[in-house]
C-alpha cells in the first residue's frame, strides 16, 4: 500500500529557487507528487505546525515562526512506498552540518543547528519533511484546512 507524506520547501528554499530541484530529487526516488500548493504560511498555522518545538526548544520557537512566515512556502503532498522515510532520507538530517553530500540539506543548506540554537537562531535548512505517516496526516490537516474569515463591518479581520 502506498503511503502519503508531506514535504515543505521552506522560505529560504523558495527564495533560492530550489523548489524544482527538491521536487526533482523526491520524484527521482519514486515519490509521486499528488498535490502542490504555493502559499504564505500564517502565524496561526505555523504555531500549530511547530507546537512541539515550543516545549522542546522554547528559545528558538519564535524565531522559527518568524522564519517560516518570512516568505512563500511550497507544500508538497507525496505518495509512495515508505514515503515519509524516503523523503527524510532525500532531505538529509535536520542539522545541515550532519547532512551528507547528495542530500538536499547536504548540498544546499549551511550552518550548525546546535550552535545556532545556542544563539537563539534557527537553521535555514531548505526543506521540512514529516517524520512518519501519522505526523504527515496531522500536518496536512493543519496546512490545508481552510481558515474562516470573519467579515465585520465590511472589513476582513
Amino acid at each position: 500500500m502506498k503511503a502519503k507524506t508531506l514535504a515543505i520547501v521552506k522560505p529560504d528554499g523558495v527564495r533560492r529557487n530550489l523548489t524544482g530541484e527538491c521536487i526533482r530529487r523526491l520524484q527521482k526516488k519514486n515519490l509521486k507528487l499528488i498535490d502542490i500548493r504555493i502559499c504564505q504560511l500564517t502565524q496561526t498555522k505555523a504555531k500549530q505546525l511547530y507546537k512541539d518545538i515550543k516545549k522542546k526548544h522554547p528559545r528558538i520557537y519564535l524565531p522559527l515562526i518568524e522564519y517560516m512566515t518570512s516568505g512563500q512556502i511550497v507544500i508538497l503532498i507525496l505518495e509512495g512506498k515508505k514515503a515519509a522515510a524516503k523523503a527524510r532520507k532525500i532531505a538529509g538530517p535536520t542539522n545541515p552540518k550532519d547532512a551528507p553530500k547528495g542530500t538536499i540539506r547536504g548540498d544546499f543548506a549551511k550552518g550548525d543547528m546546535k550552535k545556532l540554537y545556542q544563539q537563539g537562531k534557527v537553521t535555514q535548512n531548505i526543506i521540512h519533511t514529516s517524520e512518519n505517516e501519522e505526523e504527515a496526516k496531522e500536518e496536512i490537516r493543519i496546512l490545508l484546512k481552510e481558515e474562516k474569515i470573519e467579515l465585520k463591518g465590511g472589513e476582513r479581520k
